[in-house]
């Protein structure tokens, strides 16, 4: 099965960047399987909330934003400090 191997690709190179494999899964259920869905859900929301936060984004950002070389902080640009708009943004 094709999605079945994308699934378990997909959950190894979450685990190289540095994120839990279990944060996706693959679930088979019929469109008349409505209460199989809804527990399925449940259980995904708990492991998700179980695992905790993204570990890759900070400040609900992802941490590549405002990082300068080598994933160092831009020093241009500290934490709420807000940038003037560039000539074609006003």
């Amino acid at each position: 099965m094709n999605a079945k191997r994308r699934v378990e690709y997909t959950r190894q190179l979450l685990q190289s960047i540095g994120l839990e494999g279990q944060r996706l899964q693959m679930i088979n259920i019929s469109s008349a399987m409505g209460g199989q869905f809804a527990f399925a859900a449940a259980e995904m929301t708990a492991e998700v909330r179980r695992l905790g936060p993204n570990r890759l984004r900070q400040n609900g950002r992802p941490a590549s934003e405002g990082a300068g070389p080598e994933g160092q902080p831009d020093a241009s640009s500290a934490p709420g400090d807000e940038q003037e708009p560039h000539e074609h943004e006003r």
